[in-house]
């Protein structure tokens, strides 16, 4: 695995297939994988895990245009995977047509056409969850990391308890909140709390999406976290 998924927190179901698959991938093998979904609700790191996934690979990740021809020697990344895609998961489905791997990325896979999640196109799809206690733990420590703090001010652990339903994203925003205010001092616990009481989570607006989330891919997609 590359550095870029040192910095994501958890995700162990994800990171095992990907290294069962990465020589297939790598040497441009025709078993390799075609392409994957990823859901989840904003600011759970769709984006940030398809970065990670095409600098293990080692292929420059490029955003889907319809009227450009895919780059066979790229990951192509779909967002806000619609109908408007049908197209490219029917020739993903022709495996004599050279294709780059793709991964798409949607909020609301319940509203899409069962085409687009045809079993002869996509590998899987993989649901990335909010943070359990330990990602959330693990992603105030990357928090710190990422602005070059150390972890003595605070308190993982108290601090992955109350940010219940905050997605990594939020947690990554908190911090640099009171890195801001603190700065050039890195924040204490007490300035972590005082940032995260100021953010909404954004599963509070999104309740009803969360439900529908919830069910949909209880039944229809493997969590990144594993367990």
């Amino acid at each position: 695995m590359n550095e870029e998924f040192q910095h994501l927190a958890g995700l162990d179901a994800l990171k095992a297939w990907l290294a069962k698959y990465l020589p297939l991938f790598q040497g441009n093998d025709p078993l390799a994988p075609r392409s994957i979904v990823l859901t989840g609700l904003p600011g759970t790191g769709k984006r940030s895990v398809a970065k990670a996934i095409a600098a293990s690979i080692g292929k420059p990740l490029v955003r889907f245009v319809p009227e450009q021809q895919p780059d066979p020697s790229a990951v192509l990344m779909v967002e806000d995977l619609d109908r408007e895609h049908l197209p490219l998961i029917r020739r993903l489905a022709d495996h004599d047509e050279p294709m780059p791997f793709v991964i798409a990325l949607t909020e609301r896979p319940w509203e899409l056409p069962s085409g687009l999640l045809r079993a002869d196109a996509v590998e899987a799809v993989w649901h990335l969850d909010l943070p359990d206690m330990k990602e959330r733990a693990e992603t105030w420590g990357l928090a710190a990391t990422r602005h070059g703090h150390d972890q003595s001010g605070f308190d993982s652990v108290i601090l992955a308890r109350a940010s219940h339903e905050f997605t990594p994203a939020e947690i990554h925003a908190a911090y640099a909140r009171a890195a801001r205010e603190r700065h050039p001092r890195p924040p204490k616990e007490r300035h972590l709390f005082d940032a995260l009481i100021e953010l909404q989570p954004l599963v509070d607006a999104r309740a009803s999406d969360m439900l529908r989330l919830a069910h949909w891919t209880h039944r229809r997609s493997t969590s990144a976290r594993g367990g």
